[in-house]
């Protein structure tokens, strides 16, 4: 599975978690610039959605964002 971003395009190397409220995927540059693998976090619940961006926009004031990026992909993926 790809994930279409504004500034990357994610190939997914492996599914880490699959739940109700969000999915886990171990992913890497689909144009294969380096070896670099990133962890993607796929919310589907939109009230969690929301509580995870409150909570780091919080963090991202006190120390920086840990988030590399962050995108939405309509109602789907």
């Amino acid at each position: 599975m790809i994930f279409y971003s504004p500034e990357v395009n994610y190939e997914t190397v492996s599914v880490k978690y699959t739940g109700r409220v969000n999915e886990c995927f171990l992913v890497r540059d689909s144009r294969g610039r380096d070896d670099s693998l990133f962890l993607l976090l796929l919310i589907k619940e939109h009230e969690t959605v929301r509580k995870l961006l409150d909570v780091m926009r919080v963090a991202g004031k006190n120390e920086g964002s840990p988030i590399i990026e962050a995108f939405s992909v309509a109602e789907d993926y």
